[in-house]
């Protein structure tokens, strides 16, 4: 989550490289698509569908 928050666009590659779960949400239900959607970290935001990040998840 850290990575797509701060727009590390080539740390989220390598950890979806090695097995990260792309949907994992935190307990307030935000994901890292959120995240990286919201801090306007358009690259990532990329990845992060590319490899399957689910683009109606709702927070809680």
């Amino acid at each position: 989550m850290y990575a797509s928050e701060n727009g590390h666009v080539e740390v989220v590659d390598k950890l979806l490289q090695h097995g990260a779960t792309v949907d994992l949400q935190k307990e307030n239900g935000w994901s890292s698509l959120m995240a990286a959607s919201l801090d306007g970290h358009v690259e990532v935001v990329d990845k992060l569908i590319q490899h399957g990040a689910t683009v109606d998840l709702q927070d809680k």
